[in-house]
C-alpha cells in the first residue's frame, strides 16, 4: 500500500521535476507541463501513474520550435512545407495567448489555488479521507466568474486542437520530403518517425480527455452533477486520467526493451487504443442514457477545420500522407469498431444478475491482440479502483476483491514473453492479497463472504509464490 504521508515535498530548482501550469487544461484533476520555472512536485500515489516520464514528452511536444529546424534552402515560398512551418509558429502563438489570457485575468491567483487544490486532492486519496473534506475551487475569484472562465477555456481547447493538427501537418509533410524528395536532408528531430507516433499518442490524450470531460460535466442531463465523482470520492476525470497514465506508462517500458522497428509500430498502435479506451472505459456504464452513442460519435464524427491545413497536406500527393491531422477522427472503421468492441467489453451489465462472471464473459470472445489491449485497460482501472478501496462500503469492497482473480487470469493466458504485463498482472495480485488479509479482519462478514475471501487469499498467495 502506498505510503500515507504527504505527497507533497519541495524540489531543487536544478532538476527538471518541476512541473508548472502552461498548455494544460486548467483543471485541478489535469496536471500541467514540466517547464524551467515555479517548481513544485506531487509524489504519484503509486508508480504506475507516476506523470513525469509522460510530462517530459508532452514538454517536448508542447515547446516544440519550428525555429529549430533548418528547412531546405530552395523551397519556393508556396511550397506546403514552409507554408505549414508558418502556421505551426501562428498556432503556437495563438495557444500560448489563449493560455496568458486565463493566467492573466485570474491574476495568477485560480491557477495556484487549482494547483494547490490538486495537491490536497492526491492526498485525501492517499489518506483515504471521507469524499466530503475534498477541497473545491470557489466559482469565483478575483472577479474571473465561472462563466467566463468556461469560455475562455473552451477557446483554449480549440486553439490546442489547432495546435496539434498544424503540429502534425508540419511533421508529416517534413518526413514525407524527406522520404520522396531528399533522403540526405537532415530534420534536425531525433528520431521523427517515432516523434510523430508519439505526437498522435499525447494527441489523442488531449482531446479525447476534453470531450469525455465535456459530457461529464456538461452532458446536460440530470445524473450528469453526481458523475462528476465516482462512489469512493474521487473525480471521475482523475480516475480516467489515472488509468490513461498507467496504460501510457506500461506501453512507454516495452517500447524501452523492444529494438525491432515493426514491433515498435505496433506497441505504439496498441498505445493509441489503450490511451483512447482508457479515456471511455467507465462512460458507457456510468452514462448509459449518452454511452456507447457518445462515444461512437465521437469516434466518427468529422469536425469543420481549418482547411488550409488539409490543402497543405494534399497539394503535394505525397503517397505516404494519410490527408488528416486530427488523429481523433483518422480511425479507420475497422479500427474504431475495435476500439468500441473493447469499452463495450469492460462495460458491467444494467441488471444486477448478470454482474457475477460478467468480464470473462465478455472479453473472452475478444481476439487476443484486442483482449490484450483491453486487459492492460482493466488492469490500470481495477489497480487504481483498489488504491481507492477504503472508503468504499464493505460489500463493494468484497465484490471488489472477489471480482479480480477474473482479470488476474485473463492476463495469464496471454502473458507469455511480455514482462511488463507481468509486472503489471503481479501487481493486481499484491494489492488484491492485501485488501483480503484486511477484509478477512472484518468481524461483521457473513460466512459465504469469509469463505469466498478466504478462497481468493489462498489463489492470491498460490500466484504469488
Amino acid at each position: 500500500m502506498p505510503d500515507t504521508q504527504s505527497p507533497n515535498r519541495e524540489i531543487d530548482p536544478g532538476t527538471d521535476e518541476g512541473i508548472k501550469e502552461s498548455y494544460g487544461d486548467f483543471d485541478y484533476q489535469r496536471p500541467p507541463f514540466p517547464i524551467p520555472e515555479e517548481r513544485w512536485h506531487a509524489e504519484p500515489a503509486y508508480a504506475e501513474i507516476d506523470e513525469r516520464p509522460m510530462w517530459r514528452i508532452e514538454e517536448r511536444i508542447f515547446q516544440f520550435a519550428v525555429d529549430q529546424i533548418q528547412l531546405p534552402p530552395h523551397l519556393d515560398e508556396d511550397h506546403p512545407l514552409k507554408e505549414s512551418a508558418i502556421a505551426l509558429k501562428n498556432a503556437k502563438r495563438e495557444l500560448d495567448q489563449s493560455m496568458d489570457t486565463m493566467w492573466e485575468k485570474s491574476g495568477k491567483g485560480v491557477l495556484k489555488r487549482i494547483r494547490d487544490a490538486r495537491i490536497q486532492m492526491q492526498a485525501t486519496e492517499l489518506l483515504s479521507v471521507s469524499p466530503e473534506t475534498i477541497i473545491s475551487i470557489p466559482q469565483e475569484t478575483q472577479g474571473y466568474s465561472k462563466e467566463e472562465e468556461d469560455k475562455d477555456r473552451g477557446h483554449h481547447y480549440t486553439k490546442k486542437a489547432l495546435y496539434f493538427q498544424n503540429l502534425s501537418c508540419f511533421l508529416q509533410l517534413l518526413s514525407a520530403y524527406k522520404k520522396e524528395e531528399d533522403p540526405s536532408f537532415e530534420t534536425g528531430i531525433e528520431d521523427l518517425d517515432e516523434f510523430i507516433e508519439w505526437t498522435e499518442v499525447i494527441q489523442l490524450g488531449h482531446l479525447y480527455y476534453a470531450a469525455v470531460r465535456s459530457a461529464v460535466h456538461t452532458g446536460g442531463h440530470k445524473h450528469n452533477k453526481a458523475k462528476r465523482r465516482r462512489k469512493d470520492g474521487q473525480l471521475t476525470m482523475n480516475h480516467i486520467y489515472s488509468v490513461c497514465v498507467d496504460v501510457i506508462n506500461g506501453y512507454s517500458l516495452e517500447l524501452e526493451m523492444e529494438p525491432d522497428p515493426e514491433k515498435r509500430k505496433a506497441i505504439f498502435r496498441n498505445m493509441k487504443l489503450g490511451v483512447t479506451e482508457a479515456e471511455g472505459h467507465d462512460y458507457a456504464e456510468d452514462h448509459r442514457n449518452l454511452g456507447i452513442g457518445f462515444l461512437k460519435q465521437k469516434l466518427a464524427e468529422k469536425p469543420t477545420w481549418d482547411t488550409g491545413i488539409q490543402d497543405r497536406l494534399t497539394r503535394k500527393r505525397y503517397p505516404s500522407i494519410s490527408g488528416e491531422t486530427n488523429i481523433m477522427y483518422r480511425r479507420k472503421e475497422e479500427e474504431g469498431a475495435l476500439i468500441l468492441r473493447g469499452i463495450q467489453a469492460l462495460t458491467k451489465p444494467e441488471d444486477e444478475k448478470d454482474h457475477p462472471g460478467y468480464l470473462k464473459r465478455q472479453m473472452l470472445p475478444l481476439p487476443e491482440e484486442e483482449r490484450e489491449v483491453t486487459l492492460r485497460v482493466k488492469a490500470a482501472d481495477r489497480l487504481n479502483n483498489l488504491h481507492t478501496l477504503k472508503i468504499q462500503k464493505l460489500q463493494t469492497q468484497i465484490r471488489t476483491v472477489l471480482e479480480t482473480p477474473d482479470i488476474i487470469e485473463m492476463m495469464e493466458e496471454i502473458e507469455e514473453g511480455k514482462p511488463i504485463f507481468i509486472q503489471r498482472k503481479n501487481r493486481l495480485i499484491e494489492e488484491n492479497l492485501h485488501w483480503c488479509k484486511e477484509l478477512l479482519k472484518e468481524d461483521s462478514l457473513e460466512s459465504g463472504d469469509r469463505e469466498s475471501l478466504e478462497g481468493v487469499r489462498a489463489l492470491m498467495l498460490q500466484k504469488a509464490a
